[in-house]
């Protein structure tokens, strides 16, 4: 018997040992390809059928711009308000505006982000989405400290208490719930999410390249010579 325990214990070590050794290797492998590959952000990929997906967000900036953006994004997301200072930084040293549409995909870890997404639209139903949308990012870290109604102040929001009825009510927000599924549809798992004339980033931009696209948007588009 004593034996019989011995040899289990011996076997149990075994594999456990085993299993902390593979674990080992495929962190090492990780980390050397991580040394050797490219940032994701800089190997965009294309994405088919993009334009289908402005109908599912709401759009900022000029609508004629050849330079379309897409972002899926949630208002809690830190990546998200850095894509905004990025994308800010940009448009401060440039004359061309892009077309951004803001779709929303709030991620479940995130508490406020539903919230948020709804509290931007209703400032959509008072036309000030786009600066209720500035007004989240540019105070991010206060998010669950001060109230939408502040927010929504600070946008210019002119009618603050049909507002906060809005962001009080229960009922179902389509926005969110379409941008949920089409983001699903097209395989988002993570925010923001970008898509420049086609060409897919999951990972934040460069200043670099969102003034590149702002620049020369004609390559961007799929199949274009890179």
């Amino acid at each position: 018997m004593p034996e019989r325990f011995e040899r289990l214990v011996s076997a149990t070590l075994g594999v456990a040992g085993l299993a902390i050794a593979v674990t080992l290797i495929h962190r090492e492998m990780l980390s050397s390809a991580s040394t050797r590959q490219p940032s994701a952000a800089a190997v965009p990929t294309t994405v088919r059928d993009w334009q289908q997906i402005a109908r599912y967000g709401q759009e900022i900036g000029d609508s004629t711009s050849p330079t379309r953006i897409i972002e899926f994004g949630d208002f809690e997301c830190p990546a998200c308000r850095l894509f905004h200072d990025r994308l800010g930084n940009v448009l401060r040293e440039s004359a061309r505006k892009p077309s951004l549409v803001f779709v929303h995909f709030p991620l479940p870890m995130h508490r406020f982000a539903v919230s948020g997404a709804r509290a931007a639209d209703c400032a959509l139903r008072q036309q000030r989405f786009a600066q209720f949308h500035d007004a989240l990012f540019a105070d991010q870290d206060s998010l669950g400290l001060k109230s939408w109604v502040s927010y929504a102040k600070e946008a210019g929001v002119p009618n603050t208490s049909a507002f906060d009825h809005c962001v009080r009510s229960t009922s179902v927000d389509p926005l969110i719930q379409q941008g949920l599924s089409v983001g699903r549809r097209f395989e988002v798992t993570a925010t923001p999410t970008v898509i420049i004339n086609g060409l897919r980033y999951s990972r934040v931009p460069s200043e670099s390249v969102l003034a590149a696209a702002l620049r020369s948007p004609n390559n961007f588009a799929p199949g274009a010579p890179r």
